[in-house]
């Protein structure tokens, strides 16, 4: 039994190396033809050259090339062959690079149950979806295996039979697929190579495509990736493989960001009070010279018009009277203010608010060796940010989830002043808050409060028990405050733009799979 199998490969074998020869000979004539542009003729030869050695994939793609221009022939749209400058073009037109080929099989799902080595597995899971194999001439089958798997496409039955036989599959036409032993030498001679441009929007910066370029690289380990920042292009050069599964990641990471809508408020609410009861008892009392020495006249302090006087003549003293008052009052006061502002970013861009007005500092000055400030060389002046600043970045997550990097800094004038530079005072927070869309978060808040009380009167008397409370004043004033940073993000993008991801079956790094 062995000995036949032998005498059978060895049969097959000299018939193939029998007709390299003349299937070489018969491309040769054909592309002859089509330079001169008979392109009908062309096909014909390219045809038979396919039926004497149907495993070289060269023969079958320029045959493909040419299907077009003789189904138009048969059909009788062109009874004769172009000729002069209208041949010329035509044979440009078809050598102009097309995509590659994809299979058009039947869309049912399938069960399969298969006994047999690989060239029987793959020519029955083909036959069964409408299509044809054709295997290399090197392709070693291994030895016989079961092959079973429930409602399966036609790519998921030939992707899992791939790995099942150490096999890979190449498209050669809508209806036929190539089949060889998958190994590096085989990929790189039979697997297409294409280069594929994907558009990039113009919102996203230099750096960001750079960004995406390298983490696809280095990702799908590509052979090439370049970026047209003239034409806003993604290049990819690669094989198929390889190619599909860039663009798509590429297209994915470089889509247009959803848009955030932040809403911002700044509430401030403030209360005080002031009570005051009590008398204003005089305690200062002022002696004046009456007696007009050397007809002098004499001091009378302002306010004072009664006087209690002693002495006569030229030793006339006064001393000086002033009222007293009872009084008793009450203040309440209450404050609310509310700022609110609408801010819109994309995706992980920063938004920032500033409220508040910009205050020069004096950073430096110029002095010459006399001490004075030089005229001819002005102040170096630097400008704070005085109020609130507000930076947040979003980030959009999965199921309308957004998370936000916070850094909110609050500054004002503190009143004191060091070498004559005024001191800001400074309140800053960084946070980070994860919360879903059209919720509030509090970001911020600050309490404050403070209560004063001030006793006033004549010494002695103000520490009267009892009545030292009548004959002195009395006062208290209490005040409160409260602010808030509140926010609030919506999120402003359709349900297809929200989608969580992109899956691939893109296939391992050694054995990647082709599209189908």
């Amino acid at each position: 039994m062995n000995k036949r199998r032998c005498v059978v490969f060895l049969l097959l074998a000299l018939a193939a190396a029998a007709a390299q020869p003349d299937a070489r000979r018969l491309f040769e004539q054909a592309a002859r033809a089509e330079q001169k542009g008979d392109l009908v003729r062309a096909y014909l030869l390219y045809s038979q050259a396919v039926a004497l050695d149907p495993y070289n994939l060269e023969y079958w793609r320029r045959r493909e090339l040419l299907r077009v221009p003789f189904n138009l022939r048969v059909s009788g749209t062109s009874a004769a062959p172009l000729q002069g400058e209208a041949a010329v073009s035509q044979a440009a037109e078809l050598r102009q690079p097309l995509p590659p080929v994809q299979l058009r099989a039947s869309p049912a799902r399938l069960n399969f149950d298969l006994h047999g080595d690989a060239r029987t597995l793959f020519t029955e899971v083909a036959r069964a979806f409408g299509l044809e194999v054709a295997f290399d001439a090197e392709y070693v089958s291994p030895g016989t295996m079961r092959f079973q798997i429930q409602d399966a496409g036609y790519r998921e039955a030939l992707w899992t039979l791939e790995a099942a036989t150490n096999s890979f599959v190449v498209p050669i036409s809508e209806g036929r697929l190539l089949v060889a032993r998958d190994n590096p030498q085989k990929r790189a001679d039979l697997e297409p190579a294409v280069t594929l441009s994907v558009p990039v929007p113009a919102a996203l910066s230099p750096q960001e495509v750079l960004d995406v370029q390298r983490a696809v690289q280095q990702t799908l380990v590509l052979t090439r990736v370049a970026y047209d920042s003239r034409q806003g292009t993604i290049l990819i050069r690669d094989r198929w493989s390889r190619a599909w599964a860039a663009r798509e990641l590429v297209s994915r990471l470089v889509q247009y960001r959803p848009q955030i809508s932040l809403e911002v408020e700044f509430i401030e609410q403030s209360a005080g009070s002031s009570t005051g009861f009590g008398a204003f008892l005089p305690y200062y009392f002022p002696l004046v010279l009456f007696g007009r020495p050397w007809n002098s006249s004499p001091n009378v302090p302002a306010g004072f018009t009664r006087f209690l006087t002693f002495g006569g003549g030229g030793s006339l003293v006064g001393l000086g009277l002033a009222g007293a008052q009872f009084f008793a009052h009450y203040t309440e006061s209450q404050g609310y203010a509310l700022f609110r502002t609408h801010l819109r970013t994309l995706d992980g861009q920063t938004a920032t608010l500033h409220v508040g007005d910009r205050f020069p500092v004096v950073t430096g000055r110029f002095v010459d060796g006399g001490g004075s400030t030089a005229a001819l060389f002005p102040s170096a002046i630097n400008f704070e940010d005085l109020g609130l600043s507000l930076k947040v970045t979003p980030r959009l997550n999965d199921k309308q989830e957004i998370t936000m990097e916070i850094e909110a800094e609050f500054k004002t004038l503190t009143g004191e002043f060091v070498d004559d530079m005024p001191v800001i005072g400074n309140r800053r927070l960084a946070s980070s808050v994860r919360l879903r869309s059209d919720e509030w978060a509090v970001l911020a808040g600050l309490m404050s409060s403070s209560e004063a009380r001030t006793i006033s009167g004549l010494a002695g008397f103000a520490r009267i028990p009892v009545a030292g409370t009548v004959l002195r004043g009395n006062s208290r004033n209490r005040s409160e405050g409260q602010v808030l940073l509140v926010l609030k993000p919506v999120v402003e993008v359709d349900k297809q733009q929200s989608a969580a991801g992109i899956e691939l079956w893109a296939g391992s790094e050694t054995h990647p799979r082709i599209p189908l």
